[in-house]
């Protein structure tokens, strides 16, 4: 028979503290009855084993957007990471950052950024993006072009699998070879094979002198064709396709609009502006990043 809400909550509370288990919100009836915020892993090992024993549905949850999408019924315990927030290890000479499944994307990059760094992934919301969504979403955005997707910039990782084990593949050096290839196995797994609870990165430096170049275009055909052909023409940092729709939030309405991102040395910068005002044509504009 299964446990109402009050029960549960009462029961995981022995587990890890009350003030662990935290009251539903609003939007928490969307996905899930109880809420509970471990601290540390092996609190997230005993939140699994009971589930496990107790046959307990449970999903690890970020800002809960995508676990909403996913599930048409909700479940039983969703087990949020706020609280394993920490920076474990940045080393920016090494361009290394280790850090906590519950960190966000944007306090990742508010930290590197502060030596010339990021962590060159570009999901919408990094600011309410955890790391542990990252991962298990494979998150992205048009950096991939250029980047590569997270789990191009994945080194290492700790997780808490079946019964409730800690597991750790890969390490916390970008030369590292050791062992079964598990972070390409959790990226895009959506929390299905376990919770994340730490993770280990190689960050890069900011690209120096960021332009953005803008063209509109009567058709999508055009459009894609343009972006198509920059693209080719220089190595581009981004480059996106918007539909009229999106268009239209950028005070371009009617119209296709690409967007190709570019930058490096300024003499380089300089002669890709060029290229890519040839490729999109000569109404192209050049927006620089101030």
């Amino acid at each position: 028979m299964p446990l109402n809400a009050a029960t549960l909550a009462r029961e995981f509370a022995t587990l890890v503290g009350n003030d662990r288990v935290r009251p539903m919100r609003s939007h928490d009836a969307a996905f899930t009855s109880v809420v509970v915020e471990p601290a540390q892993a092996d609190e997230i090992g005993a939140i699994v084993r009971k589930c496990e024993q107790d046959r307990i549905t449970l999903a690890p949850v970020g800002a809960a957007r995508t676990v909403v999408q996913m599930r048409g019924t909700p479940v039983g315990i969703a087990v949020s990471l706020v609280r394993m927030n920490r920076v474990v290890a940045y080393d920016p000479a090494d361009l290394t950052i280790i850090v906590e499944g519950g960190v966000t994307l944007g306090a990742v990059n508010q930290l590197t950024a502060a030596h010339g760094q990021r962590l060159p992934a570009d999901p919408p919301q990094p600011e309410l993006t955890t790391v542990g969504a990252l991962i298990a979403g494979a998150k992205a955005g048009p950096l991939r072009l250029s980047e590569g997707t997270i789990r191009d910039l994945l080194i290492g990782i700790r997780f808490v699998g079946h019964d409730g084990r800690l597991i750790h593949a890969g390490g916390r050096v970008v030369k590292n070879v050791a062992g079964y290839d598990l972070m390409k196995v959790l990226t895009g797994s959506f929390g299905t094979l376990g919770i994340i609870t730490e993770a280990a990165f190689k960050v890069r430096p900011i690209p120096p002198n960021y332009q953005l170049a803008s063209a509109t275009f009567a058709t999508i055909d055009e459009a894609f064709a343009a972006a198509a052909k920059s693209a080719d023409t220089a190595p581009l940092l981004h480059c996106e396709v918007l539909s009229r729709g999106l268009a239209a939030t950028i005070d371009e309405a009617g119209a296709f609009v690409v967007l190709a991102g570019f930058g490096g040395l300024r003499a380089e910068v300089e002669y890709q502006g060029k290229v890519i005002v040839d490729a999109l044509g000569g109404a192209t504009r050049i927006l620089v990043d101030a």
